[in-house]
This record gives structure tokens, C-alpha cells and sequence, in this order.
């Protein structure tokens, strides 16, 4: 059994609403962490604490964000790309981390600068999901369109 806990928080039971337990570990209950984009600082800072807590976890099997791009069967050095901001992630990429991370992929998706997790959009998800099924040039010509559209809008005021 997992039970949830906002680490801010570990000596409430009711936070925003929802409860949330003590685990007993005698019981066999394990925590599970649950993030929020406001743990992060950027994309880069995200990547570079969830590497550095799964080496603390096992610190047999080292991860290095070159052998993290291996994993994923990417660039050896695109990683490090995204921590040093040279590239940014596709929508499709970003949900791959989020997986391979066991997190939201919105908070990713959100620190790569894809929408701003402020507002709650029945849209949203529907954008993220048609753009997640479009190859990494087709995202790239979406979001070029997308930029035409604000830049348009933006011109007729």
C-alpha cells in the first residue's frame, strides 16, 4: 500500500483538502512523494535533483545524464543539453522522462515552458495529448504555428 504526504507537510493528516496518512511501516504502508511544479526551479534544476536522488537511492546503479540519454535511447550528450538549456525536450520527450522519472508528466511538460500550470483547461489535455502523437518536427512546425497565432493576436489589438 502507498500512501501520499506532501514532504512540506508530514506531520498533517488533511492538506488542501485531502487526507493523507502516517504510514506504518509495520503494516508494510511505503511513502510516495508527491511533487508539484513549485519544487523546481527550472527544467534543468528538475532533471539534475531526480538524478541526484535515484543515485542516492542506488547508489550501485549511478545514473549520469549521459548514461540517462543512453537509456532513453537518445543523443548521449542530449541530457545534458536539456540541463544546460541548449535544447528543449519535445512534448513526447518530456512525457518519456516524466515516465522513466515515475512523475506527473505535467510538471515536465510545464517546466519545458509547454503551458503554464496555473489555470485549469479543458484543452489542455487535449492539446497535449494531439501534440504527443506527432513526431518531433511536426511538434516543432505546432508550436511555430502556435507562436504565429499569439504573435497575430497580439497585432490586432
Amino acid at each position: 500500500m502507498t500512501i501520499d504526504y506532501f514532504a512540506d507537510y508530514p506531520n498533517f493528516t488533511n492538506v488542501g483538502g485531502r487526507e493523507y496518512m502516517v504510514p506504518d511501516r509495520a503494516q508494510g504502508q511505503s511513502v510516495r512523494y508527491v511533487r508539484s511544479i513549485s519544487d523546481y526551479r527550472s527544467l534543468s534544476d528538475y532533471i539534475e535533483r531526480r538524478i541526484t536522488e535515484l543515485n542516492a537511492r542506488n547508489p550501485d546503479q549511478r545514473i549520469t545524464p549521459r548514461s540517462l540519454s543512453m537509456e532513453m535511447q537518445w543523443g548521449e550528450s542530449y541530457i545534458s543539453g536539456i540541463i544546460n538549456e541548449v535544447y528543449r525536450p519535445s512534448v513526447r520527450r518530456c512525457k518519456a522522462l516524466a515516465d522513466r522519472f515515475g512523475d506527473d508528466p505535467n510538471i515536465i511538460l510545464a517546466l519545458a515552458g509547454y503551458y503554464e500550470p496555473t489555470a485549469e483547461s479543458p484543452l489542455l489535455d487535449e492539446y497535449t495529448q494531439r501534440l504527443s502523437n506527432l513526431n518531433d518536427e511536426s511538434q516543432e512546425l505546432a508550436l511555430m504555428f502556435l507562436d504565429f497565432l499569439k504573435y497575430r493576436e497580439d497585432s490586432l489589438k
